[in-house]
C-alpha cells in the first residue's frame, strides 16, 4: 500500500512540476514581467532564471516519473521547492504583496504566502514518502565518508 501511495504522490508532484514549467514557457512574457518586479533577483541573471527554472522543473518532473525507484530526483525536487519557497518569502518581506509567477495565467495576482508555503510543504511531504528514501540516503552518505584508520 505504501508503494502505491509513493508512486501516486510522485506522479502528482511530477505532473505539477511539469505543468508549472510548461505554463512558465507558454506565458513567457508574463513570467518575465513578474520576475522583473522582484527586488532580490539580479537583473543580469534574469534571462538565465526565466529560461532555466521552467526547464529545470520540467526535467526534474520527467526524471521523477521515469525513475520512480530512484531517490535522487526526490531530493533535488525537495531542495528546489525549499529554494523557491525561501526566495518568495524573502521577496515578500522586501516588497509586501508579491506574485510568485508559479502557474501560468494566475501570475498577475498577488500570491497568498501562507498557501504557497503549505502547498510547497505538501509537495515536499509527498516526495518524502518513498519506501527506501532514507535508507538509500544513509547508504550514500556512508559510502562517501572517509575513514582514517590508525595503524
Amino acid at each position: 500500500m505504501r508503494h502505491v501511495f509513493s508512486t501516486a504522490a510522485a506522479f502528482l508532484v511530477a505532473a505539477f512540476m511539469i505543468f508549472a514549467g510548461i505554463s512558465k514557457l507558454v506565458f513567457y512574457e508574463e513570467f518575465e514581467a513578474v520576475l522583473k518586479d522582484w527586488l532580490i533577483l539580479p537583473q543580469w541573471g534574469l534571462p538565465m532564471i526565466i529560461i532555466g527554472v521552467p526547464f529545470l522543473e520540467i526535467m526534474l518532473g520527467l526524471w521523477l516519473v521515469s525513475s520512480r525507484s530512484d531517490w535522487r530526483p526526490r531530493v533535488f525536487l525537495i531542495a528546489l521547492l525549499c529554494v523557491f519557497t525561501v526566495t518568495v518569502l524573502i521577496e515578500n518581506s522586501y516588497s509586501g504583496n508579491v506574485s510568485c509567477g508559479c502557474l501560468g495565467q494566475a501570475m498577475d495576482t498577488p500570491t497568498n504566502i501562507g498557501l504557497l508555503v503549505l502547498r510547497n510543504m505538501g509537495l515536499c511531504l509527498a516526495l518524502v514518502f518513498h519506501p527506501s528514501l532514507f535508507t538509500k540516503l544513509g547508504r550514500y552518505a556512508q559510502s562517501k565518508r572517509i575513514r582514517i584508520h590508525a595503524d
